[in-house]
């Protein structure tokens, strides 16, 4: 997931914003400490 936003050049927030998210739980999907669910995953390809 980073490589794809950093070659977009997104930030975190950027996505997180776009998801609904905060930007701390982007960063935990991009360490792989959060598991993202389906709904998540559907925001973020959108």
């Amino acid at each position: 997931m980073r490589e794809i936003r950093t070659a977009a050049q997104h930030s975190q927030q950027d996505i997180a914003v776009r998801m609904g998210v905060e930007q701390t739980y982007v960063s935990g999907l991009e360490r792989g400490i959060r598991n993202p669910t389906v709904i998540t995953l559907d925001c973020a390809a959108r």
